[in-house]
């Protein structure tokens, strides 16, 4: 196998790091021994290029095809840097702090490897890292917006929650980060279609993702289905049906409806019947759902700085159609929004009389893992069959990396963010993947190939990331619930969320900040 260098040593006299070789994909944590082995014996070299790859997709450079089990790490070339014991500050998410800082070694492999991580880098530059302050999402923007204003310099990352992020971001809170020394966003760490094109306007950039954020892989929507169920009602290879490209939402509409049977006789749909499908009707699941079916909410035209709906179309109005018939009108769908007591699909799917939930990547091992069932896990189904991918977003409480403008010392923060970032691609994204969610969750092998489908399809566009609450995700309850009024619906909300993707824009191109 070939294997390649994490390297912080390596001189680059240009002050920024140096373009990177090809990508690769780590997939058996156990391997990683025999990567460090063959450091000293190989460079970096890449067997991907004839892999099929979903077009778009955050990971497709980075992620081989199931079953290839080449251990590798690639190479980051930072000068070598001594900051003298400066203080690294943060602020995160309370529920996504891990992001970023764990207190201590716990024995738990994920917790133990980010322990690890902070260890090492903070050592490598000679920095102190110091434990993040955890706050409730709109607490924390509150707070930041209040050190900026104040132009004290409290933290130099922020790991602030995306929606509020996309809405802080026009305030004028965030350096660009294309100024940022030592960060080099052709490594494959980097979200590719975030920075591809869903955050990078007039060659600025003010939020990013890399693997650091741990959240970005957990919150990706998902779904599980119970192999048992599926074996007693005699439904077909699902797996079979996804690798044939055949897993759409037609299909999870005809293979979840009449499974509906009242187990506990008191003729009430509740959480101890048994369904086809429990899923959710807000705004972040629906958008999951389009997002799916291949189709952005929005389009950004920096010819002559405009915004393009793209949701008032034929294809927007039939996925909407197909939404209301699954989640709603479907006789073996639960819609847990309609229950009196407050349950998640994979609460009830735990119970083990269902036979699809939707759900985060996090859920498999945080909540399935002490499950007896014999479940798997499953991409989001495509529009149709001619559609070429899966894919998926990650939920909008995923974590996005901000730098606040009062910050001192941005050097420091762009060696960080870059040597963070690929110790986590290679050592401890990993162990999420292979420990955590094959170990302690998702059951066989199959399972996990259709994990790496979603990892290697999450996308995301402007319209998702700069949403604000004030875009299109929670606009998307509406479109589901009256798609008989869709037309009249999107019209409606098209003013609005235009107007608000538009003060974006301004900001990108005129600096504009938003009262």
């Amino acid at each position: 196998s070939d294997c390649c260098l994490y390297n912080l040593d390596r001189i680059d006299k240009g002050g920024k790091s140096m373009k990177r070789s090809n990508t690769f994909w780590v997939r058996i944590c156990a391997l990683l021994l025999t990567c460090l082995f063959c450091i000293s014996l190989f460079g970096c070299a890449d067997n991907n290029d004839n892999q099929e790859k979903p077009s778009g997709s955050d990971t497709a450079e980075n992620t081989a095809s199931a079953g290839n089990e080449t251990a590798c790490e690639t190479t980051t070339d930072l000068p070598r840097l001594d900051f003298g014991g400066a203080e690294f500050r943060t602020i995160s998410q309370e529920s996504t702090a891990y992001d970023i800082w764990v207190e201590k070694q716990t024995g738990d492999p994920l917790n133990d490897a980010i322990y690890q991580r902070n260890l090492d880098i903070a050592d490598r530059l000679n920095i102190k890292i110091m434990e993040t302050v955890p706050q409730f999402y709109n607490e924390l923007s509150t707070t930041v917006y209040n050190s900026v204003r104040a132009g004290s310099h409290d933290f130099d990352l922020v790991f602030g929650q995306m929606e509020t992020t996309g809405a802080d971001i026009i305030k004028g809170l965030f350096l660009n980060w294309s100024e940022i020394n030592y960060v080099d966003f052709s490594n494959p760490w980097y979200t590719r279609s975030l920075i591809d094109g869903a955050a990078t306007i007039n060659e600025k950039i003010y939020a990013i993702v890399s693997d650091m954020s741990i959240s970005y892989a957990e919150q990706a929507w998902m779904m599980v289905f119970n192999k048992k169920f599926a074996e007693n009602n005699k439904i077909e290879d699902l797996y079979t049906m996804v690798r044939n490209k055949e897993w759409t939402l037609e299909k999870l509409n005809i293979l979840s409806n009449d499974l509906y049977q009242d187990l506990n006789h008191d003729d009430l749909r509740d959480d101890q019947d048994q369904y086809g499908l429990v899923t959710k009707t807000d705004g972040c699941m629906l958008s999951a759902f389009f997002y799916a079916s291949d189709q952005r909410f929005a389009t950004v035209n920096t010819e002559d700085k405009t915004i393009t709906t793209n949701l008032n179309s034929e294809k927007g109005l039939k996925i909407s159609e197909m939404l209301h018939a699954l989640t709603l009108k479907n006789s073996g769908s639960l819609n847990v929004n309609t229950l009196t007591n407050s349950k998640e699909p994979y609460e009830i799917f735990g119970n083990g009389n269902t036979l699809f939930a939707t759900l985060q990547a996090q859920f498999f091992y945080k909540n399935l893992r002490a499950s007896d069932l014999s479940y798997g896990a499953l991409p989001l189904p495509k529009y149709d069959t001619v559609q070429e991918s899966y894919y998926t977003v990650v939920d909008a409480g995923c974590s996005v990396i901000t730098i606040p403008t009062t910050v001192q010392n941005t050097d420091m923060i762009g060696a960080v963010v870059e040597s963070m970032s690929a110790y986590s691609y290679q050592k401890v994204m990993p162990i999420y993947i292979d420990v955590c969610l094959t170990a302690k969750g998702i059951k066989d092998e199959e399972s996990v190939e259709m994990f790496d489908l979603v990892m290697r399809g999450r996308v995301m566009d402007f319209a998702y990331l700069y949403d604000g609450w004030s875009g299109w995700i929670f606009r998307t309850v509406d479109l589901v619930a009256k798609p008989g009024s869709f037309t009249s619906t999107v019209k409606r909300s098209e003013r609005k969320a235009s107007s608000h993707y538009l003060k974006v824009l301004e900001y990108y191109y005129k600096g504009v900040i938003a009262q």
